[in-house]
């Protein structure tokens, strides 16, 4: 076939590609929708138009590829499964380790993301403003949101089906991220790639932040398939992308500019060198490349005041915008602060075994350096490594910078650029003659990474950072000790670096079968941030606390199947929160509520006796329930006011 007739099969293929998501977006929404809607909209009739061209499309592009119905046979398969055995024991591998995040209950930011997107998908009216103003939830985030959103309408507007789209989106990530490795380091085998993505694949701030809904996961995930398709050489694929990572959140447009701004210029720079004159073809590639950024930077201005509205007034009504000064440490805001700097240097430097990989990076471009000078040999960096060095400015500026909640899931980005850079470390010294050397390197790292994703044991995490027990473990406390910065924020978000928080849901559920919890009496737990003199309320990682609170999604007690859920046919979940000063002058709740007569009250292993005493004052101890599971526990007392 000649060159056209290559090219045009590309472009069917990138062209299925992008439309994979607006139109399984569309079809889904109307087929959950349908029946509260009296008339078909006319972007549903252009939908299905394009649906049908898909369909036919998609028949053309797999005619080409299957040249000979041979290859369905026995033999055909078989050759086809030993040509490509790695990517499928990788798929087989991803989907044992992901099938429980399907059933992983979104906590804390996790469930007021959830909670905004099923109500926001349940009244999309299929209208561009519709579009635009009902998935920007918190941030600008409609590459994310509408992603997740196709699970929500397949799946009734169930938690499930949005969980289960944040599974296909980690996969795609992870398989994206195994073709980078396969571009980045031909030199590297295959199997070393494989391993090499085992090991980001299970990364405790990949893997194990996988089940939280968050836009955050969107811009990382979007970040590494848009890396892979502009190295890949797939131009429109490429803008799609861009598209969907600049609408994800904002970082997303200061990655997509500082990758090809420096690849730009490192390219330009090189032709200037050679030929003395200017790369017209890579202006051209430049001036198509910034049809994204324009995109995203319109609907900005578009759709509110200033493209940093969003640091101004948070549709959760939490967070506000101050500049900070030597006198004025506040919650959001542009600026240098010595403490958060700090906090966050160890954050990306040290929490869950990071330190391995910027070890590995440090250890190896010492040696590159040496024998450069020593030796004064070249070295030979792509454009594409300088564009990843853009992004790791970026990333360590925002993160120094723009002084927010220091919570681990805004490290994803770092993760992916420090697991890029140890790879090809380990490859450049091990690759080529030590193979078998680097595997079992490899084998290890993916094996801590592996444990750190259910269970904080890395020592110098331990050391950085604060830590409090959940039980027979413990767990870090990364946080930016700072009343002013965490009036709400002790034990939550800042918690979520590993899987091991989704155990918290397991705990509460036995706890709940072991007292018998039939809604009539109330659960009784302290309210920690008002208990440490803070100026309002906080959340434990208690999740029966955020029934209804900010917004998030009530939850409700199956007895029968022992589970907590949303089906409003369960018993609702009765919570009181106190503290010391309330429970004295004999109120709970912030409305100062009278005590109840009867209650069950929680304390967890971090919480000490001095909170039991205090309870005691007005209760009398009917009986203690001991609750553990998977290494956690808590006790509860079943009181009566005396």
């Amino acid at each position: 076939m000649n060159d056209w007739g290559d090219k045009r099969y590309r472009i069917i293929k990138e062209l299925l590609y992008i439309g994979i998501l607006p139109l399984l977006f569309y079809i889904s929404a109307y087929y959950y929708l349908q029946s509260d809607i009296e008339q078909i909209p006319n972007i549903m009739i252009v939908a299905y138009i394009f649906a049908i061209l898909w369909i036919v499309f998609f028949c053309v592009l797999i005619s080409k590829k299957i040249k000979d119905w041979k290859m369905l046979h026995i033999r055909g398969v078989m050759a086809f499964i030993d040509k490509h055995y790695l990517k499928i024991l990788l798929f087989c591998i991803l989907i044992i380790f992901n099938m429980q995040s399907i059933f992983t209950m979104p906590r804390w930011d996790g469930m007021l993301y959830y909670s905004a997107l099923i109500k926001q998908s349940a009244g999309f009216d299929f209208t561009l403003q519709g579009l635009v103003d009902g998935f920007r939830i918190v941030h600008p985030s409609h590459g994310y949101y509408c992603f997740l959103a196709i699970g929500a309408y397949l799946f009734q507007n169930q938690m499930v089906g949005i969980l289960f789209m944040q599974m296909v989106l980690y996969m795609v990530t992870v398989f994206c991220y195994f073709g980078l490795l396969r571009i980045l380091f031909k030199s590297a085998s295959e199997k070393l790639c494989f391993w090499g993505t085992l090991f980001f694949a299970l990364n405790p701030l990949i893997y194990g932040i996988e089940p939280i809904i968050s836009c955050d996961y969107g811009v990382f995930s979007y970040l590494i398939i848009f890396l892979y398709v502009s190295l890949k050489g797939y131009p429109l694929l490429e803008l799609w992308v861009a598209v969907l990572l600049i609408l994800s959140k904002q970082q997303g447009v200061l990655y997509y500019v500082a990758f090809y701004g420096i690849v730009f210029l490192v390219n330009s720079s090189r032709y200037y060198k050679s030929s003395h004159s200017l790369d017209i073809k890579e202006i051209f590639k430049v001036l198509r490349r910034m049809i994204p950024g324009f995109v995203g930077i319109g609907y900005y201005l578009l759709s509110s005041s200033s493209p940093f509205a969003w640091m101004e007034s948070m549709s959760s009504g939490q967070n506000n915008v101050s500049n900070i000064d030597e006198n004025r440490q506040t919650l959001q805001g542009i600026g240098i602060n010595g403490a958060y700097i700090i906090e966050k240097l160890k954050q990306i430097f040290i929490l869950n075994f990071a330190w391995i990989n910027w070890l590995v990076i440090f250890i190896g471009l010492a040696c590159i350096l040496y024998m450069w000078k020593r030796y004064d040999k070249k070295i030979n960096v792509s454009a594409a490594t300088y564009g990843l060095i853009g992004i790791t400015f970026v990333f360590l500026s925002f993160n120094f910078f723009v002084v927010t909640y220091a919570q681990p899931r805004y490290l994803s980005v770092g993760v992916v650029i420090t697991s890029i850079g140890a790879f090809g470390i380990l490859n450049l010294y091990f690759g080529r003659v030590k193979q078998k050397l680097m595997r079992v390197i490899l084998y290890s790292l993916t094996g801590i990474s592996l444990i750190a994703s259910f269970v904080s044991v890395d020592p110098l995490s331990f050391m950085a950072f604060k830590s409090f027990s959940v039980g027979m473990l413990s767990m870090y406390q990364p946080l930016y000790d700072n009343p002013d910065m965490y009036p709400s924020d002790l034990y939550a978000d800042n918690t979520v670096y590993n899987r091991q928080f989704a155990f918290y849901t397991l705990l509460e559920e036995k706890m709940l079968r072991e007292i018998q919890y039939d809604g009539s009496v109330p659960l009784l737990q302290v309210d920690m941030g008002k208990e440490a003199g803070y100026g309002q309320g906080t959340y434990d990682y208690i999740n029966m606390m955020l029934e209804g609170l900010y917004g998030r999604t009530t939850l409700y007690w199956d007895k029968e199947r022992g589970k907590m859920t949303e089906n409003e046919n369960g018993i609702p979940m009765w919570v009181y929160y106190f503290w010391s000063e309330q429970i004295e002058a004999n109120q709970v709740n912030w409305k100062g509520e009278s005590l109840p007569e009867t209650a069950y009250f929680i304390l967890l292993p971090r919480q000490d006796n001095e909170i039991l005493d205090t309870v005691k004052k007005k209760y009398t101890i009917e009986r203690r329930y001991d609750i553990s599971a998977y290494a956690m526990s808590l006790t509860v007392y079943k009181v009566q006011k005396r």
